[in-house]
């Protein structure tokens, strides 16, 4: 099977991995595991969730380098019972190269971090399909769907108790985006799942409540004025 093109990686003038297929930058400047934690770990309300459920699943658009990944385990890990576990799923349409995956963590501060060690070193070839990851001493299945994500969800089985919507910006990138997408989202969500996304775009505000999540605005992370929220409430 031919493997997907890694995408050209670059850094813009303060040191932050920026994606030269999309032109957009892989996060902000404002801090990039805090935009992770308080985006989507907070943003789903997973520290309150964790504290009580023995088996949680994360459904997430667009992997990037791991961060939110990250910001989730640590947050399992000082708010979960010992014997819980995370299935974190992830799709990425552009997976990164190996050595860009530790460029980035280098980038990011975050290179010391044993997950993300744990991770480059299992990181897959970039072969279109599901690829399956153990980490945290088997605390954590991680399934990396690569490929593009009108594709990759209707492959999947599962009940997300959170779901993170981080691809690229919806203007450059909207086939992470599109109502089918979304309505996939819905399809996979566990009732009352939460949701969200640094995108604060009248498109998939309007895109998620035509799929069956009532969404709102909230307070954006750093710079950005608001972003969105929501949770699954199908009518």
């Amino acid at each position: 099977m031919a493997s997907l093109a890694h995408p050209p990686l670059a850094f813009n003038e303060r040191g932050a991995p920026v994606s030269t297929l999309y032109g957009d930058v892989y996060r902000s400047n404002d801090g990039a595991l805090a935009e992770s934690q308080a985006v989507f770990v907070d943003g789903c309300g997973l520290t309150e969730h964790l504290q009580s459920a023995r088996r949680s699943c994360v459904l997430e658009v667009g992997f990037g380098f791991g961060l939110n990944l990250l910001a989730t385990a640590k947050t399992l890990a000082a708010v979960a019972s010992p014997q819980a576990t995370l299935s974190f799923v992830s799709i990425e349409a552009h997976p990164l190269s190996e050595a860009d995956l530790r460029s980035g963590h280098r980038a990011f501060g975050v290179h010391t971090e044993p997950l993300l060690i744990e991770l480059a070193a299992q990181w897959p070839a970039a072969t279109p399909g599901i690829h399956r990851l153990v980490l945290d001493r088997g605390r954590i299945t991680l399934l990396l769907a690569f490929g593009y994500a009108a594709k990759m969800l209707p492959r999947l089985r599962l009940r997300a108790d959170a779901i993170y919507l981080d691809g690229f910006s919806p203007s450059l990138n909207p086939s992470a985006w599109e109502s089918r997408v979304l309505r996939q989202l819905a399809r996979l969500a566990a009732p009352g799942a939460r949701l969200s996304t640094y995108s604060a775009a009248s498109t998939v505000r309007d895109g998620l409540a035509q799929a069956g999540f009532e969404v709102r605005r909230v307070p954006g992370f750093g710079r950005k004025r608001d972003r969105i929220a929501g949770h699954y409430a199908p009518r």
